[in-house]
């Protein structure tokens, strides 16, 4: 069973093992322990936490009540490890896990705050006794009245439909579509004119998911959600948030709906109230200031990064255009190339917040991964949208240069002229140092100032994607450092490798450096690190650079990747194996340790594509781990003089 579906709920949810020790909890029941979900579940016995004073409870270390059938919800006192009090509905559920094993749900909603309110309330109450006397008196003065009881009556009624009429035309003033409906599904006559707007309808008779124009699969959906609210079995807080949120309006308005519970004299939910509310004019200034906001983060990027960013500006003419070229090739498709593309791509449009870029390589990576997973159900269907979305990210990139073209310009990133210098030309000038006298070093160092480029700026904008990756999952990270940055090399070279490179440090922090909380209960920083070291080594016959990418996080667990194998039906691989080489599957294409995709990693193409990269360029790949300790990624390639290069007129002169 996954037990993350009870990560959203705000009462607090245990699972229990049969010796009651704790196999889950989530976020609300860590916070009324006063604990952390990771402490709580090392496996000690949950009254070890909490002292029920109810000792039958199944919860206490002889208690047999929940144990056999579920219960319901009782009140009880506790008593925490600190020695704090308070108050809970309980209730116990058992139930048996796809493994067979017997385990328990307790659900805890604190009434704490409540019994304090009760209390103060009653005191209150006492306090005001003077006011029943008061209504005593005024009793005697409407038996005063009685005489004038019909004229008072009729005045009365006239009172009531007048505030109707204020109450009703307030109402429609807000703008906001308010409607009731019943355990039936059925909404009432009442109901706010907004309705007619905002939810394209008169709701009166309707059924409520005919209201909200919901399909037959999402009708089904929603009138399972209402039997779970008007059965009651989860507090109404606890299921609001699984109704639909937002209605599909037929003008693309951004209509967003709540809910609240309308309770009978008994206490229990007679209807429920949707309030429907325009929110059109929010949403659009909120993603105009965003959008701002990603327009100011990339001057920034782009001024202290500019010759990183020119080349990502070619770099995107290039990939598009080999992305074309592979697609139209649909029936020998290179799928895995394909999406190493794309997937670079879109990790140097996000380092760059090239926001529509990004989304629209990320897109095509959408569209192209049933054919990548082999789940497409119609692959020529696949290959229609596949083109429709290249298409679609080409006019992405031409208007991403169009509405940014002043911008480049006044940096200097686009549009300024360059020429071209072939490596003979550069080797005239050598020769003619040489004849007049120059020794070998002296002319070796010229050709590298005029040529080549020192390898640390290469790497600095580097430290902005790993920054981006630290902020969105919560990580603390120190400023990134070079280790043999002055090492100079020929840029124009190692592109394509530097552009693969961005996995490697969104891994290093999505993977690699661990919360917070979790380094220092390890004795470690709260602050990760990662640094980079470049060396230049001759083997005799080759001279190599290595760039070595270093994370001090929690390493690479080579159990998981061999469960990852196994899942994947390539057990068989791995026998007899050692850690390290098991480790060196990461590289493969389609291979990732998450269950999931996130915004940074899981797709299986980014480890794959340094390693295309440097294979290309005749060299290796490896990763070294220790775990607890971090682990460091080491590309190994030839140093490469190329046959043409670029250089900039003022070096060229």
């Amino acid at each position: 069973m996954d037990y993350s579906i009870f990560d959203s709920l705000i009462d607090g949810v245990f699972v229990l093992r049969a010796d009651r020790s704790v196999l889950y909890c989530n976020e609300a029941a860590a916070t009324l322990a006063e604990s952390s979900v990771r402490r709580l579940t090392r496996g000690g016995p949950i009254y070890d936490h909490f002292k029920f004073d109810d000792e039958t409870l199944f919860v206490m270390p002889k208690g047999e009540w929940g144990k056999d059938e579920a219960t319901p919800y009782k009140e009880v006192a506790f008593e925490l490890k600190s020695g704090k009090l308070g108050r809970v509905q309980l209730a116990i559920q058992p139930f048996t896990d796809a493994a067979g094993e017997l385990r328990w749900v307790l659900m805890l909603h604190d009434v704490t705050l409540e019994e304090v309110l009760h209390k103060k309330y009653h005191k209150q109450l006492e306090e005001k006794e003077v006011v029943i006397d008061e209504l005593k008196i005024a009793q005697e003065k409407l038996e005063a009245y009685s005489k004038n009881l019909e004229s008072m009556v009729e005045e009365r009624t006239r009172e009531l439909k007048s505030a109707n009429l204020m109450l009703s035309a307030i109402m429609d003033s807000l703008g906001q579509g308010f409607l009731v409906f019943n355990e039936g599904g059925v909404c009432s006559k009442i109901f706010t004119k907004a309705c007619e707007d905002v939810l394209e309808c008169n709701p009166a008779d309707k059924n409520i998911w005919d209201v909200l124009r919901l399909d037959s699969s999402e009708s089904e959906t929603f009138q399972m959600w209402m039997k779970a609210v008007y059965s009651e079995a989860l507090p109404f807080a606890d299921l609001k948030n699984l109704a639909p949120n937002e209605y599909k309006h037929s003008e693309n308005r951004f209509i967003e709906l709540d809910y609240y519970p309308l309770n009978t004299d008994e206490g229990s939910i007679g209807n429920v109230v949707l309030v429907a509310t325009d929110k059109t004019a929010v949403r659009e200034a909120n993603l105009a200031l965003e959008k701002e906001k990603q327009f100011v983060k990339m001057v920034m990027k782009i001024v202290a990064n500019k010759g990183q960013f020119s080349k990502f500006l070619a770099s995107c003419v290039a990939t598009i255009s080999s992305v074309k070229t592979l697609v139209s090739q649909s029936s020998d498709l290179d799928i895995n190339y394909l999406f190493r593309l794309l997937h670079t791509l879109e990790g140097e449009a996000a380092t760059y917040s090239a926001n529509e870029l990004w989304r629209a390589s990320r897109m095509v990576q959408e569209v192209l991964e049933p054919l990548r997973s082999g789940k497409a159900e119609n692959p020529e269907a696949v290959i229609v949208n596949l083109k429709r979305s290249v298409n679609d990210l080409e006019t992405s990139y031409s208007d991403f240069m169009a509405n940014n073209e002043k911008l480049f310009t006044l940096t200097g990133v686009a549009g300024s002229r360059r020429v071209e210098v072939t490596l003979e030309e550069v080797s005239g000038l050598m020769d003619d140092l040489r004849k007049r006298g120059v020794p070998e070093e002296a002319c070796v160092l010229v050709q590298n100032l005029l040529l080549a480029e020192p390898v640390a700026p290469l790497f600095m904008h580097m430290n902005d994607v790993a920054t981006l990756v630290a902020e969105r999952t919560g990580k603390k990270l120190k400023p990134m450092y070079v280790e043999g940055g002055e090492i100079r090399v020929y840029p124009a070279a190692y592109e394509e490798l530097f552009s693969t490179l961005v996995h490697a440090f969104r891994n290093a922090v999505d993977h690699g450096i661990e919360p917070p909380e979790e380094r220092q209960m390890a004795g470690k920083d709260e602050q990760g690190q990662i640094k980079v070291v470049v060396k230049s080594t001759d083997s005799g016959q080759q001279q190599w650079l290595e760039f070595h990418i270093c994370d001090d996080g929690g390493g690479i667990d080579a159990s998981r990747v061999r469960r990852k194998m196994q899942e994947m039906g390539r057990g068989n691989e791995i026998e007899g194996l050692s850690d390290h080489q098991v480790i060196q599957y990461i590289f493969d294409d389609g291979f990732s340790t998450r269950d999931s995709v996130s915004d940074f990693s899981g797709r299986g193409v980014g480890m794959s594509a340094i390693k295309a990269s440097a294979e290309e360029l005749g060299g290796t790949v490896e990763v070294q781990t220790q775990p607890g300790v971090g682990s460091r990624l080491m590309i190994k390639v030839p140093l490469i003089v190329p046959n043409e290069l670029v250089v900039a007129e003022a070096i060229a002169s």
